[in-house]
């Protein structure tokens, strides 16, 4: 009951271990259930012998629909996510716990005036009002210990060409 579009991979790693390859590597295929339903499953195989001669094959497997599920999910969550970093109007910057630009998003990029370039690995305190520094580095830090449930603070930007902008 294996899936159709799985069945040529699953008999071609079958067949290699009848041929005597001991043991295959983890792989991954939908198997219908008693209730007719399709699950993921995790196997692997073994060849069994008796006087060199092969005689079988041991298929461990377990239930891995859940996990697949998950990862789908995730993926789905990852590409909206991306697409929010890449296009959203917001400024967003992924920020060190010590304060250095780790990434930024074309529309930071756009409200400080730097590229991308110039802010990645460049302290905060280059684009953000020294005013405002240790607020935010205080505020991330309680986000991290628990203390916050978000880092949420109006700063002061100073733009690349000398202007200053208001920013959440």
């Amino acid at each position: 009951y294996v899936f159709e579009e799985d069945r040529v991979g699953v008999l071609a790693i079958v067949a290699q271990i009848f041929e005597g390859d001991a043991t295959s590597t983890p792989f991954e295929a939908r198997v219908r259930s008693a209730a007719g339903e399709y699950l993921w499953i995790e196997c692997a195989a073994h060849t069994l012998r008796i006087d060199g001669r092969v005689v079988g094959a041991v298929l461990n497997g377990r239930d891995i629909t859940e996990r697949v599920r998950q990862a789908a999910e995730w993926s789905e969550v990852q590409q909206r996510l991306g697409e929010v970093w890449a296009h959203g109007p917001a400024g967003i910057a992924l920020v060190s716990l010590d304060g250095v630009y780790l990434d930024v998003n074309p529309s930071h990029c756009t409200l400080t005036g730097y590229t991308r370039a110039e802010l990645v690995d460049a302290p905060i305190s280059k684009v953000i009002h020294p005013e405002h520094v240790d607020e935010i580095v205080r505020v991330t830090r309680d986000v991290v210990r628990g203390r916050r449930e978000r880092a949420l603070a109006e700063i002061r930007i100073r733009r690349a060409d000398g202007g200053t902008a208001w920013g959440r």
